[in-house]
């Protein structure tokens, strides 16, 4: 059984997670409400926080099979996949989804990091065009959405094999 799950930060992930579901007719559940069988094929949907892809431990830990990944941020889909990959430990095919930034909804520890991550670039600022963006994208807020990124993770499930279930081992990004 091939399912979508997701964790979402500022509704991005969900958003996705959703018309991906729409567009593949895939049982989707948030990572909190999943009940999905431990042998389903997941293709998993997260947001990305601190260099970190939220909610991808718990998901490797609750299933043998996950498919593909979803990867939702503002500055991630400016690395090159490989990059991104190797950055978020990601082994399986990986897409890299523009995301959203809500600095009214960050709370807590989150807070105090975007204050320093802030504090960090304004004094090394070189005033570039990219830095000047991710200081109004921390101050202001953003929203990225492009329904068009998801085309590759349906391509992908469109082209992808369903697992064997005989077969009993965890694919990777070339299985």
């Amino acid at each position: 059984m091939r399912v979508i799950i997701y964790q979402s930060n500022f509704g991005t992930g969900a958003r996705y997670a959703g018309l991906l579901a729409e567009k593949t007719g895939l049982p989707c559940a948030s990572l909190d409400e999943a009940t999905f069988p431990a042998d389903s094929e997941v293709v998993f949907i997260g947001s990305v926080m601190a260099d970190e892809l939220q909610g991808l431990a718990r998901v490797r830990g609750r299933y043998a099979h996950l498919l593909a990944v979803g990867a939702v941020g503002l500055f991630v889909v400016t690395l090159p996949v490989d990059e991104a990959k190797e950055k978020l430990k990601v082994t399986e095919p990986l897409v890299l989804l523009p995301g959203a930034f809500d600095p009214h909804k960050v709370k807590g520890m989150f807070r105090v990091m975007l204050g320093m991550v802030k504090h960090a670039l304004k004094s090394k600022s070189t005033g570039s065009e990219a830095e000047q963006k991710a200081l109004d994208f921390f101050d202001r807020g953003a929203d990225l959405f492009d329904e068009t990124a998801l085309d590759a993770l349906v391509e992908l499930l469109n082209g992808a094999p369903a697992a064997d279930p005989a077969e009993g081992t965890e694919r990777g990004a070339n299985g």
